[in-house]
């Protein structure tokens, strides 16, 4: 090979140097791009995952706000917290539409989300049905 190279005139040898390097930057670029893709993957995965911790943390949040109006109800028999338990139940459903949208792809996680909100209506029905006593 060595011999092939040094038979080879100047010019010829310039067109060769010149060859190579286009053919490493076209690797390196080659390279960066599929890292590019790959940071970007786990970039809107990670946005995917945040999105996810955001609505779940509201879907609790609303679930302690009726939780927290209940309990003012019981120790000072104020109804107007009510409107404060409504509020948090109109903002728990939205949440958990919202949840059980972001998880219909993941089946394990699907139903895990479902779980949770089998419960937390539960509880909602049981605390609406006896509200009023």
């Amino acid at each position: 090979m060595l011999d092939m190279i040094r038979k080879l005139s100047i010019p010829a040898k310039v067109i060769a140097a010149f060859g190579i390097l286009i053919a490493i930057m076209l690797m390196a670029s080659a390279a960066t791009i599929t890292s590019m893709s790959q940071l970007q993957g786990a970039l809107a995965g990670s946005s995917r995952v945040q999105d996810f911790r955001t609505n779940y943390g509201e879907m609790i949040s609303s679930l302690d706000r009726q939780r927290q109006a209940v309990l003012y109800l019981l120790v000072a028999s104020d109804r107007s917290v009510l409107k404060q338990y409504d509020s948090g139940a109109e903002q728990f459903d939205r949440m958990a539409k919202e949840l059980t949208a972001q998880t219909a792809d993941n089946e394990k996680l699907n139903a895990s989300v479902a779980r949770i909100i089998d419960k937390a209506r539960e509880w909602q029905r049981f605390m609406r049905a006896n509200r009023l006593r």
